[in-house]
């Protein structure tokens, strides 16, 4: 009886065996024959889904610098400087357009919303200028792929109809609207409209021709340079001067090229072409509310109309306007020192490099040790008194806030570990950020390192 038993037994598993051979035999030849189930395939999709949100999910804890990078500031924050949140969480990194108004890169377009987040314009602009009177240019992609702009208002409704190549902001009640008039040679025709859309100067082959102030505008066409008034007419011809540009209503800094000296000259006529300034000079540019001009390799300061300031006898100058005084930097001892206004020299510092003035701040450096002044010539700020441990960049102020990077050299910057300190060094924000960005406006965004999402800051000073 054992044996028969034991008999059965090896033949039901000899059948077993065969079915399992002849399966994976027909599975070889016929791959596509292969069954799923969808149970199981969507319990195993959960398994995954979970797995990678676990991955994704905001760290909860913080690393050792991290942990510095808080204790620092809760030991240093800022007495000056409050930020009040203003938007959070958003998808796509923020850009101010004025007006109260922001826009948020998605995935392909961009989606304008308010201070309070509540959308404006839904996502459906590749791109979007800054408002300007009332009014930003948008470009639009459409479903027959051509690309055009428009003009929308602060309230998200379509002003001016998409229907140009190019569009500039709005200016003295302008705006510069362009159009191909030839793919082929690349050849632009460039008019000026309203705000209701209506065509004031007609459609010209102009190469550039951006922004009115003043009721004047200079326009290039074919490499020469004239000026237009807000009626469309040419009042200094195309060619007259080989460089135009604009100092002020209705002033002009002009070159031409002397023939007789070989080399370029300068001076400043008005709209009228009635020379202000003499063409006598090898260069001069404009700087707030003062000109620098170059003769014979030495450089002054002069006004609008040619008085003299500061003679030319530096053989450089960095200009800076402040609000109603200026100041500047010119060489002394090979290096660098302060003049106000009279040429006279502000104090006996002597620097090793100098740059440009930002928020009533320069940057400057004496020896190893970098230093923001005021127009005073005061040290406002020395690097070194900045209450951060590790090594760190620092970049120029804007509305009352510099951005401090941790763990970098002042010419190579790191990436993340980013916070802001105000003009008394301390700590208004700190360095635990994966990316910071000051808008206009006295606006700044923060991106977390957790998620990507970008928080938008409204900057004001503490009374």
């Amino acid at each position: 009886m054992n044996f028969l038993r034991l008999l059965i037994v090896i033949i039901i598993f000899a059948f077993i065996l065969i079915g399992c051979t002849d399966e994976i035999e027909e599975i070889d030849i016929q791959p596509t024959g292969v069954t799923r189930d969808p149970a199981r395939e969507a319990e195993l999709r959960n398994i995954l889904e979970a797995a990678v949100l676990d991955a994704v999910t905001p760290r909860t804890t913080l690393s050792h610098r991290e942990e510095r990078a808080i204790a620092e500031y809760e030991n240093n924050r800022s007495e000056l400087i409050r930020l009040n949140l203003v938007l959070e969480n958003l998808y796509g990194e923020p850009e101010y357009l004025s007006e109260g108004l922001f826009c948020v890169r998605g995935e392909h377009n961009l989606e304008i919303i308010n201070m309070y987040g509540e959308s404006i314009v839904p996502p459906v602009y590749n791109l979007v200028r800054r408002f300007s009177e009332g009014l930003a240019a948008v470009y639009y992609r459409s479903a027959l792929n051509t690309n055009k702009w428009g003009f929308i208002n602060t309230s998200g409704e379509i002003v001016i109809r998409p229907v140009y190549d190019g569009a500039f902001a709005f200016s003295d009640g302008l705006a510069a609207v362009f159009n191909l008039a030839d793919a082929d040679n690349d050849i632009w025709e460039c008019g000026f409209i309203d705000k209701s859309g209506e065509i004031i100067i007609p459609f010209a082959y102009y190469d550039f021709a951006p922004y009115f102030h003043g009721g004047y505008a200079v326009i290039l066409q074919d490499g020469k340079c004239g000026v237009i008034d807000r009626a469309g007419g040419i009042v200094i011809a195309l060619g007259e001067y080989q460089d135009i540009s604009q100092i002020g209503e209705g002033l002009f800094i002009a070159a031409d090229y002397s023939e007789g000296d070989e080399r370029w000259i300068y001076g400043v006529i008005d709209a009228g072409n009635n020379i202000i300034i003499p063409f006598e000079y090898h260069h001069i540019w404009s700087n707030g509310s003062v000109l620098i001009f170059n003769q014979d390799g030495q450089f002054g300061v002069m006004d609008t109309r040619g008085e003299i300031i500061i003679p030319a006898v530096h053989d450089f100058i960095l200009w800076h306007s402040f609000y109603d005084s200026e100041f500047g930097f010119v060489p002394r001892y090979d290096k660098y020192a302060m003049i106000d206004r009279n040429g006279e020299f502000i104090n006996d510092l002597i620097f090793d490099s100098v740059r440009g003035l930002s928020d009533g701040l320069a940057r400057a450096t004496i020896g190893t040790e970098t230093h923001f002044i005021d127009e005073a010539g005061d040290i406002v700020l020395s690097v070194a008194d900045i209450p951060i441990t590790i090594n760190f960049h620092i970049s120029d102020f804007h509305n009352g806030v510099a951005i401090v990077r941790r763990n970098a050299t002042n010419h190579y910057p790191a990436t993340g570990h980013l916070g802001l300190i105000d003009k008394s060094g301390m700590i208004v924000l700190p360095c635990v950020y994966e990316d910071i960005r000051i808008l206009g406006d006295r606006f700044i965004a923060v991106q977390r390192y957790e998620d990507g999402t970008w928080d938008v800051y409204k900057i004001e000073e503490i009374n």
